[in-house]
């Protein structure tokens, strides 16, 4: 689609900006643009999947990722079923997007974990840590997020008791100068098992990877603080 003429003002352009208007439906089957002429009305998705395709034409930096996944879905499908757009249709949704940006008051991260970032260092340690275990047991959450998080130290610990194919899925989910560091950090037959068993955790199906995800997250969370992690040990039924 051609965007010539058409630049998008500067303004900032949050994906929540984005998040409700896919799920918003259109009032009539005509709308009147900017000029005055009618126009074809367009449902919340298509207007959300215009702006989109606009925005990356222009280079604009787009964290989609942070919307929730069926937005995600719903927006890229839309995007599929989108074809050719004129002019007057195009500058109406930039009009009509930029008018409710311009509208915002104040927006909140949603979620705890933005809460948390809001928030950062204004808690009590115990409430953070209540509110970041709440967060991480609602389901969907992700444990391996907390896993990777952790120090190298840390996450030394808490694989000290488990198998090496264990210590080998958590070191296949690490960046690979992080994993070389776990490495490093191990006994050297310990670390030439772990490093031989990283090659087969292809093969491990993706609910025991859960499994194992699910397991050290929870050992992470019931950490008392000062206490290390060998005095917790639980193990992981081998696989």
């Amino acid at each position: 689609m051609s965007t010539e003429n058409a630049t998008v003002p500067a303004v900032s352009t949050p994906a929540s900006s984005l998040h409700a208007t896919v799920g918003s439906k259109p009032a009539s089957r005509v709308a009147t643009s900017p000029s005055g002429r009618r126009i074809q009305a367009l449902s919340g998705r298509q207007k959300a999947a215009i702006m989109v395709r606009l925005l990356l034409t222009e280079g604009a930096d787009l964290k989609l990722s942070d919307l929730p996944e069926d937005v995600q879905t719903a927006l890229t499908e839309q995007i599929g079923q989108m074809r050719l757009v004129d002019r007057e249709t195009m500058s109406s949704v930039i009009s009509e997007f930029v008018e409710t940006l311009e509208q915002v008051g104040l927006s909140f991260p949603g979620g705890i974990d933005g809460a948390l970032k809001v928030l950062d260092g204004r808690l009590s340690p115990g409430a953070a840590a209540k509110l970041q275990l709440m967060a991480r047991s609602r389901d969907g959450a992700d444990p391996w997020a907390r896993i990777l998080s952790a120090p190298a130290d840390t996450l030394i610990e808490i694989l000290e008791p488990e198998s090496a194919e264990v210590a080998a899925v958590v070191l296949s989910k690490l960046p690979v100068g992080r994993a070389a560091e776990l490495l490093g950090k191990m006994p050297g037959e310990r670390a030439r098992r772990v490093a031989y068993a990283v090659s087969l955790t292809e093969g491990i199906a993706p609910t025991m990877v859960a499994r194992i995800g699910n397991s050290l997250a929870r050992e992470l969370d019931g950490r008392p603080p000062g206490l290390s992690p060998s005095h917790l040990r639980r193990g992981l039924a081998p696989f």
